[in-house]
């Protein structure tokens, strides 16, 4: 049972997400009504509070729908189909996310947070509860004609280029170019209100304007750019002055208005930013930066132990021992590393997450595989590193297309296999592996560079050709 479930004290009958919840709903021939969230998910914890704790919605969620819920930190690959599909309905991405299936499990619609009563433009919880069972009753092809479309458009989503296209050192200046029209000119970062870090692009902007062909009308907006966001975060509200540490986002464009939350993986993706920021400019500030975030983390008193996230820590803690001069952090990086490597390993397969007192457990993705990959490379734990590598090129491989799946074969109960080549709050499988790919010159490296679709939108991606051009790799993309 997962962590959610056990905490959960409200009257909904809930079911796991795995098979007997999927065979339940066609045995009955019930909807299926999935909500997933993870611990502390203020929206989430709102809508329980609201409706799943009222006797009234918990009986028809329980008499209409099979209801399973799902912590997306358990079931990571799941949280990424079904963001996806949040737009796909009209619907911004974010959590919880709710979603009506068909017994089978494939989605056809749904939503973020539904209020109990009338709010807005929002239905009322229970009022949408009535409608989708009555429309399904009537005109039940409705909906398996949404679903099917659905994961069609997922299928097709995953499709990468075709072979062949040629990557210049035009397509990083005019990536980046791209990104600096869209930045905030007055306090940094991209957007307005809710306002995330947007670390991967800051490295991909302070890495270009070092490349020696670089424009130096380029290179200097670039550096200008990046420098203003890492003040405004450090000198702001995202920054905790009083903890250290780095919140999830601000509700505000200038980052005044912390939202009250962290994660790991920020933390360790703005120690990579704030490190290349130092290497740069000295700034006593963002030394400071990384002392305090570094102190704010206890990783292993943790409740639960992320694979990929402590990945990203590991990188971060690279970053600054390099930045600071400092191989005492290298030092922690690599035993943080050696105790994962032991903890999350079981029958010669990685796992993603572990319990205290606990060994790993789950289906790893391509994006654990890789992190931890380059967290392993990055440390000189090369032969490792190695042997991760071919085992994701071999257990995610496409036979057919380019470019690597997000789950493995074995993964069980997705509607859809599929490729993720876009990035959310930590970097995609895909661009993980080009980067670790090209760290190790290895020649799948090519094949996968030349099939990246949107590369110019996607940091970690660019992170990894500006890297093959610092060390002169792939000359046949890079020229």
């Amino acid at each position: 049972m997962t962590m959610l479930l056990q905490l959960s004290s409200d009257l909904v009958p809930w079911w796991p997400w795995g098979a007997e919840a999927l065979e339940e709903a066609q045995r009955l021939g019930k909807l299926v009504l999935v909500f997933l969230e993870y611990p502390g998910c203020y929206w989430g914890g709102v809508m329980a509070g609201e409706s799943f704790c009222d006797p009234y919605i918990a009986d028809l969620m329980d008499r209409h729908y099979v209801c399973i819920r799902v912590d997306k930190e358990e079931h990571p690959a799941l949280d990424a189909l079904f963001l996806e599909v949040l737009p796909m309905l009209g619907e911004p991405a974010g959590w919880p996310i709710t979603l009506f299936c068909l017994p089978d499990g494939r989605p056809f619609f749904g939503g973020t947070y539904f209020p109990k009563e009338e709010a807005g433009s929002r239905v009322p919880f229970p009022q949408l509860l009535m409608r989708v069972r009555e429309y399904f009753l009537k005109t039940p092809q409705d909906f398996i004609d949404n679903a099917a479309a659905i994961v069609q458009n997922l299928e097709h989503n995953s499709l990468p280029l075709s072979p062949g296209r040629k990557v210049s050192n035009e397509t990083l200046f005019a990536a980046a170019t791209g990104f600096l029209e869209r930045m905030d000119p007055e306090h940094g970062g991209l957007g307005t209100a809710p306002k995330f870090p947007c670390s991967r692009l800051l490295q991909f902007l302070l890495a270009l304007a070092e490349l020696p062909d670089c424009p130096q009308e380029l290179a200097q907006k670039s550096t200008q750019a990046a420098l203003k966001t890492l003040d405004a975060m450090a000198n702001g509200g995202l920054y905790d002055a009083v903890q250290g540490g780095f919140f999830r986002y601000t509700n505000d464009r200038a980052w005044q208005q912390p939202h009250p939350e962290k994660r790991l993986y920020d933390q360790g993706l703005l120690l990579e930013a704030y490190a290349k920021g130092f290497e740069r400019t000295a700034n006593p500030r963002y030394a400071e930066v990384m002392w305090g975030t570094i102190a704010q983390n206890e990783l292993l008193e943790a409740p639960r132990v992320l694979l990929s996230w402590h990945c990203v820590w590991i990188l971060g803690l690279c970053a600054a021992a390099k930045a600071l001069e400092r191989p005492e952090l290298h030092a922690q990086a690599s035993l943080l590393a050696d105790a994962l490597w032991e903890r999350m390993q079981a029958a010669s397969d990685l796992k993603p997450l572990a319990y205290p007192g606990q060994l790993g457990a789950g289906y790893a993705l391509l994006d654990d595989y890789a992190l931890f990959a380059q967290a392993l490379w990055t440390l000189g734990q090369k032969p490792r590193a190695t042997q991760l590598i071919n085992t994701a090129l071999e257990r995610f491989h496409d036979p057919h297309r380019p470019g690597y799946f997000l789950t493995q074969k074995e993964h069980p109960l997705l509607p859809v296999r599929k490729k993720i080549w876009t990035e959310a709050a930590l970097p995609c499988g895909q661009s993980s592996l080009l980067y670790v790919l090209t760290l190790a010159q290895h020649p799948a490296a090519t094949p996968l560079l030349e099939a990246y679709p949107h590369l110019e939108y996607v940091p970690s991606a660019l992170l990894a050709v500006v890297l093959g051009v610092h060390w002169g790799l792939g000359r046949r993309q890079v020229k």
